[in-house]
């Protein structure tokens, strides 16, 4: 994008509205806590409205309040142990940038993410001057807001940043339902801290990168992962998550290129390559935690899924997903409490051996999944885009995954970090792009903003106009309304896109005439493409702005493209069908899936 800056209002510390009580001074990092190096993962959200700079001293008071809630989080780390909790604050930023958030999303330069954060992810301060979080509220030109918050990897996971930006949104909302509160005696109790023991990622995580990592998000949306899903079932795993197939056919398509790319070339590779997922281990270790409570701390554990390089078998989806299933399944009960007693320590080094072996071989996966992160809502609807990501990659970084939702949680937006050959690679991949859409396209699902009214009325006839026109989006947030509510059922319609350029229909033509059928008529030719108001024909047409319900099921609209030589295909029918579709050999031999805009270039 052109111009882009953003210039620091104001920094301040934002201090507990509420000082501490003295019986809660000292706060017990876990077992599990000790372990993690101090660094700042991230999360950016993203809100299309157009007074954020009114919304400032309403976002201030509830941060205040929900860290009188979450005290801990306003202290400092006194050794490898506990927390001061001295309500010393966290610190504050508000920011300004010189450009319009629809322009910064609409290509959304992940180099420039950083500078929507307060603070770098490594720090360089001792760990007793490090604060648990940082805050950066950055207002664009439009109004939008982008809230950017850092949170220390050393006290909290993600299920607990989670915890405590739900609280500021309900603190900020006024709207409490259904939150989790903290428990911050828990953890300490079932794995409580051991004297004198450090941290083995410190250093992983600082080392130089001499070849450098690529950041890149690639899209899942429902179709695919249902496929994926048909493709991936076995005997053992007959339902496999969404989790599951995405990472394990990430993994699959990854590997395969890194070992190619190592073939011959003299660089040392390993036998077996892993996938480590980190497995939330409250439900089997925690019980005791009331359901409306939520323990704090670094409460995961890995676990690693192998395949063998030299076994062509062991890289099938399904043999994969059934290791990651596998895998996954491993932490129980009987697991987690072979990490209560006294042989923890060495279990935990054990554990995280893996992780420290080879980077050439092993992804790590963080899935975000499930989380409510897409949910964040201070009271003026929730994010229009969320990036679990700041900072450029580094070498400590490669082989990383990140899964969130995409908006509605039927999808997944995978966040995947290569050396910059192997990602060009992996973009070369047909079957990888046969399911994995690099996150540039449009959102189908957002056209309906773009027009003034419902397809379906619920007004009397009397009162309906003949035509309504909407020159520009709203203003408000983009969030999408129960569909279930307004039109009835939706049995999980959904819209395809497929182009049928000149050269496919012309052969289509001679097919239908070897069958005997006297003429093969279009259903265009309405001239909607030619529309001129003065400055020129429309890009794009778009017949088919909402998405889909059932009473529109097996729903084909035409439209003309490329001078009326070819034909854009709007096809609607059920998730399942449209997966069918998508493996449909003779009708992709004849038509294109598209994402974005046919023939449009940059």
């Amino acid at each position: 994008m052109g111009c882009f800056e953003v210039y620091i209002d104001s920094r301040k510390a934002i201090k507990p509205s509420t000082s501490t009580p003295n019986d809660k001074k000292t706060y017990k990092l876990c077992f599990m806590d000790q372990f993690m190096p101090p660094y700042y993962p991230a999360v950016i959200y993203f809100y299309q409205i157009t007074d954020g700079a009114t919304k400032l001293p309403q976002l201030k008071e509830s941060l205040s309040q929900a860290l009188t809630t979450f005290y801990p989080f306003a202290g400092r780390i006194k050794d490898n142990t506990a927390i001061d909790c001295n309500d010393e604050g966290i610190p504050y930023f508000e920011a300004r940038v010189d450009c319009c958030m629809r322009e910064f999303l609409k290509e959304a330069d992940l180099q420039l993410l950083q500078y929507f954060l307060p603070c770098k992810k490594v720090p360089t301060e001792p760990m007793t001057e490090l604060h648990q979080i940082a805050i950066q509220v950055t207002v664009f030109t439009c109004g939008g807001l982008a809230i950017g918050a850092r949170f220390n990897h050393k006290v909290m996971d993600a299920a607990s940043a989670g915890c405590f930006m739900k609280h500021w949104a309900a603190n900020s909302s006024g709207c409490h339902d259904g939150l989790y509160y903290p428990d911050f005696t828990a953890a300490s109790k079932v794995f409580p801290p051991i004297e004198h023991i450090s941290s083995p990622l410190a250093e992983f995580l600082a080392c130089p990168s001499e070849n450098k990592c690529i950041l890149k998000r690639f899209t899942f949306d429902a179709a695919a992962i249902q496929a994926l899903k048909v493709k991936a079932r076995s005997k053992e795993v007959p339902n496999p998550t969404r989790v599951e197939v995405v990472s394990s056919f990430l993994w699959k398509h990854a590997i395969s290129k890194i070992t190619a790319l190592n073939h011959g070339s003299g660089v040392a590779h390993r036998k077996t390559s892993f996938l480590t997922h980190a497995v939330n281990i409250r439900k089997y270790s925690l019980s005791q935690v009331p359901k409306s409570f939520m323990a704090i701390g670094c409460l995961t554990l890995p676990t690693y899924a192998s395949l063998d390089l030299s076994n062509e078998n062991d890289q099938r989806l399904d043999v994969l997903v059934g290791r990651v299933h596998e895998a996954v399944a491993r932490v129980d009960e009987e697991y987690v409490k072979k990490f209560e007693g006294e042989e923890a320590t060495d279990r935990m080094w054990k554990s995280l051996e893996i992780a420290l072996y080879d980077r050439e071989t092993i992804f790590l996966c963080n899935c975000l999944c499930k989380l409510g992160i897409n949910e964040i809502d201070f009271g003026w609807g929730k994010p229009v885009w969320i990036s679990p990501w700041g900072e450029p990659p580094t070498l400590a970084e490669r082989n990383s995954l990140t899964l969130i939702d995409t908006n509605g949680g039927e999808g997944i937006e995978a966040w995947f970090v290569l050396q910059e050959h192997e990602m060009a690679a992996l973009e070369c991949d047909e079957e990888f792009l046969t399911y994995a859409a690099p996150s540039t396209e449009p959102d189908v699902n957002l056209l309906q903003h773009f027009i003034p009214c419902k397809r379906i009325p619920d007004k009397p006839m009397t009162e309906i106009p003949l035509l309504a026109v909407q020159f520009f989006p709203p203003s408000k947030n983009i969030t999408a309304p129960n569909l279930n509510a307004i039109y009835g059922p939706e049995a999980m319609c959904k819209s395809k896109r497929y182009v049928f350029d000149a050269t496919p229909t012309q052969a289509l033509r001679d097919k239908a005439r070897s069958m005997n059928v006297p003429n093969l008529t279009r259903w265009c030719n309405l001239g909607g493409e030619e529309i001129d108001f003065g400055w020129g024909k429309p890009v794009w047409v778009c017949p088919c702005p909402e998405p889909p319900t059932l009473l529109e099921r097996n729903t084909f609209i035409l439209m003309d493209i490329d001078n009326r030589k070819g034909i854009e295909a709007w096809c609607i029918v059920q998730e399942e069908d449209v997966a069918r579709l998508e493996r449909d050999h003779e009708l992709l031999e004849f038509a294109t899936p598209i994402s974005g805009v046919y023939g449009l270039t940059a």
